[in-house]
Parts: C-alpha cells; structure tokens; sequence
C-alpha cells in the first residue's frame, strides 16, 4: 500500500514539474526566472551554485564560464559589470524575445527605484538545447 501512494505522489510530482517546466519555457520566462533567482542569491549569498546556474545555462557558456578564464573574470558576467543593486529583484523589466529558429535575443531592464532613475539594459541571448531555453551570452547596453 505505501509503496502504492508512493509510486501515485511521485508520478503527480513528475507530471506538475512537466507541466511547469513547458509552460515556463519562453526565452522570457527562462530570463525571468534565472535572474530572480540570481538577483536573490547575491543579496543572500554571493557564492557561485553551479547546479543553478547550469540549469539555465547553454552548454557553450557553462564551460566557459566554469572554466579558468570564467573563474577568473574580473566582473559578474551574468550582469555584464561589477556593480549591482539588491534593489534590482524588485525594479526588473524583461523584454519581449526576438526568436529565430533554435536562437532568441531579448532585453533585460535592471533599474533603481525613483528618485534615481538609473538603470542598466543587459542583452541576452538564449539558445535551444533539447526544447529549453539556456542563457548563451549576457552584454550590457
């Protein structure tokens, strides 16, 4: 019996992750997705997760990025700069994605609340690797 409702609860909990996981896979919904996530986990822990980040990474830009010369940049790649703003995870406009076949391209709107006004545009690519979009390259505007 119990391996019974267990077998039912673990195909209920595969089934919502599918469901989830195609509903969720825009370019947009990744982007949105992944720096919320980021955003929050710079205010609350600065350290790399690999698992994480490689979850919404290309397999191009994984290897880099975890790579010596990835490890070794002098900047956060995902933001494009050294500087960021915990207030960025509330104050974040994500872009309608421009989609050519495997391939996206949107823009990411980072801003500070008023009075300041400021912002940072990053531009990101995304690719499609086996039906789910992954971060290829982040580059400030």
């Amino acid at each position: 019996m119990k391996t019974k409702i267990l077998k039912t609860v673990l195909l209920l909990a595969v089934s919502f992750t599918c469901v989830n996981a195609q509903t969720n896979n825009t370019p947009e919904s990744r982007v949105k997705g992944f720096y919320n996530w980021y955003l929050k986990s710079l205010v609350q822990d600065p350290s790399r997760k690999k698992t994480q980040t490689s979850f919404y990474m290309s397999n191009r830009f994984n290897r880099w990025y975890y790579s010596k010369a990835g490890q070794n940049a002098d900047y956060d790649v995902f933001l494009d700069g050294q500087e960021w703003s915990d207030d960025w995870v509330d104050n974040m406009n994500i872009g309608k994605a421009a989609i050519t076949g495997n391939k996206a391209v949107l823009k990411v709107m980072l801003s500070f609340p008023p009075p300041e006004d400021l912002h940072k545009t990053l531009r990101i690519s995304l690719v499609k690797e086996s039906g789910i979009w992954k971060i290829d390259r982040v580059k400030s505007l």
